[in-house]
């Protein structure tokens, strides 16, 4: 903001006059003094002027055509180096929120994801979390940086690796008898981590329910019961010895074993 009150001093001269006629100033003669205010100074003039700051209130003398510039560059308004540096950054910022805003809208058109707007207020670098509802499993939090280099809704993500790794029907019953198990009902198989099959101990004979993926990494699986009397590998070698008539003493300690 400009101080229009103060008056600058002026000497007329043949390069000014005709100039400052059109202002409404009379000609009294070559080398007169004369005084004007600020606005009515020639764009390029090198007259240093007072000016405050229209953000901060600082005031500063510089040279008007330096103000001329500065204005035009910021929509009419004069604002000092100090707070220009700010307003750059600000400016920056803001131009890369919007940049980031766009490409989440275009990823999670790709993705069928409805962006939760209010999260994307608070965007400022690719480590801010923004939200997303999932038409399936709802709400999720995410980098932009993430959601950006095209990760969904992890839900999701579990789900396709299921199907992904899924089994037929005739797969799980060989692999089981691989294991020397029983499974009473395959038909009913979801995937590797549901827990919905029966199995019947090799032990006792009971039903138990377990998944697939926990009855085959360990070989083989007894029921509760079972298992805390006697390891699924204690079992098989039990089952060894007896089939082969090899007489042993179970869970028997040696003073010297360490």
């Amino acid at each position: 903001m400009i101080d229009n009150s103060q008056k600058i001093e002026i000497k007329w001269n043949k390069q000014n006059q005709k100039y400052y006629e059109s202002k409404g100033y009379n000609f009294t003669g070559d080398g007169d003094i004369f005084y004007i205010t600020p606005l009515d100074l020639t764009e390029g003039s090198h007259i240093k002027i007072s000016v405050k700051c229209d953000l901060c209130g600082k005031s500063n003398y510089i040279h008007y055509r330096d103000y001329i510039k500065n204005i035009t560059h910021n929509n009419n308004s004069y604002i000092c180096q100090s707070c220009s540096v700010q307003v750059k950054h600000d400016n920056t910022l803001e131009m890369r929120k919007n940049d980031y805003i766009t490409r989440l809208k275009n990823q999670s058109i790709k993705n069928g994801h409805e962006l939760i707007e209010s999260s994307l207020t608070d965007i400022r670098c690719n480590t801010s979390i923004i939200q997303y509802k999932c038409p399936i499993h709802g709400v999720h939090s995410m980098r932009v940086a993430n959601y950006l280099s095209g990760k969904s809704c992890p839900d999701c993500a579990k789900m396709n690796r299921a199907e992904k790794y899924k089994l037929s029907v005739e797969e799980i019953e060989r692999n089981i008898r691989n294991c020397r198990g029983i499974v009473l009902n395959p038909e009913e198989y979801i995937n590797n981590s549901t827990y919905n099959l029966r199995f019947r101990c090799p032990k006792c004979g009971n039903i138990f329910i377990s998944s697939y993926q926990r009855y085959i990494q360990h070989g083989g699986q007894m029921c509760r019961e079972c298992s805390h009397s006697e390891s699924m590998g204690e079992f098989r070698i039990r089952q060894y010895l007896e089939s082969n008539e090899i007489e042993y003493l179970q869970e028997h300690w040696f003073e010297d074993c360490r």
